[in-house]
C-alpha cells in the first residue's frame, strides 16, 4: 500500500490504521506499506526498511534501527513490512 492513511486527519488516521493492523494480523496477511511517517512505520511494521534514492539503506525492527534513521527526512522513504 502506498501511503494509505496520508489523506486522513490525525484522529481518523490513528483509528483506521489500528483497524487495518488488526484486520491484517487476523487474516495473517503479509503487507508492504510505503510511508514517510516514522510513527506510522513503527506502528505498522514488524520490520522497517529505510530507503534513500531508491535504495534500501537499512532494514530491521525499529528497535534495532539507528535513531537518526527514524527521523525520516523528506528524501527518505520508509517501508513497513507486516
Amino acid at each position: 500500500m502506498d501511503e494509505p492513511f496520508s489523506g486522513l486527519d490525525r484522529a481518523m488516521r490513528t483509528h483506521v490504521r489500528n483497524e487495518t493492523i488488526a484486520l491484517l494480523r487476523q487474516l495473517d496477511t503479509a503487507t508492504l506499506i510505503v510511508t514517510h511517517d516514522p510513527e506510522e512505520a513503527i506502528a505498522l511494521g514488524d520490520r522497517i526498511a529505510v530507503m534513500r534514492d531508491g535504495k534500501i539503506i537499512a532494514c530491521d525492527s525499529y528497535r534495532n534501527l539507528p535513531p537518526e534513521l527514524l527521523d525520516c527526512p523528506p528524501e527518505m522513504t520508509m517501508l513497513a513490512a507486516q
